[in-house]
């Protein structure tokens, strides 16, 4: 690339993604619509639970920037293991961690998220006396969590997606929205 100045050509930028992670446009439905709805912003402390194989965690870190941070939390350590290879130039400059365990007894001691996400993570519809004070926990306030639920074939998961908002109203989430797109429905609420 020719520089405007006359000097010397500057040198190819590198990109800030590893080179055989997808581009953040190319994310699947289930993904953009939740990544949407979460209104993550440069500086955000995200949490994503259930990352699989980080894939929405390369999203995330393109939105949060170089002055935020995405905590994965993840039963299974090979998914961790796939999300933080796919991902490993921010886990190396301590943009990205991870901690292994059930969301049920994870401990994250005093962290706080500006935002928390999870795609397809049962607990939070069918434990939610346990997972939901523990997110509300961990949001500050103003914090919003975004739930994606999806049903193959394009049937709306209306049974969980119905069981999500009354479970996150009764555990004191303000503003509970559900709405779906395609075949994916997104759940989202602020904490009080």
């Amino acid at each position: 690339m020719a520089r405007s100045d006359g000097g010397d050509p500057e040198p190819d930028r590198e990109p800030d993604r590893e080179p055989d992670r997808p581009d953040v446009n190319e994310l699947a439905p289930r993904f953009a619509v939740v990544l949407d709805a979460l209104g993550v912003e440069p500086g955000h402390r995200v949490l994503e639970l259930g990352p699989g194989h980080g894939v929405l965690a390369t999203a995330l870190l393109d939105r949060v920037g170089q002055d935020g941070a995405v905590h994965l939390v993840d039963r299974s350590e090979k998914m961790l293991n796939a999300a933080v290879a796919r991902n490993r130039r921010a886990t190396d400059d301590g943009r990205l961690a991870v901690t292994i365990g059930r969301l049920q007894q994870v401990d994250l001691g005093d962290a706080c998220f500006d935002r928390v996400v999870a795609v397809r993570v049962r607990e939070l519809w069918t434990d939610g006396d346990v997972a939901l004070p523990r997110i509300r926990r961990w949001l500050v306030p103003g914090g919003r969590v975004a739930v994606g639920l999806d049903a193959p074939g394009g049937a709306r998961p209306s049974t969980a997606v119905e069981a999500l908002v009354a479970a996150l109203t009764d555990h004191g989430f303000v503003a509970v929205v559900a709405s779906t797109v395609t075949d994916a429905s997104v759940v989202t609420a602020t904490a009080p």
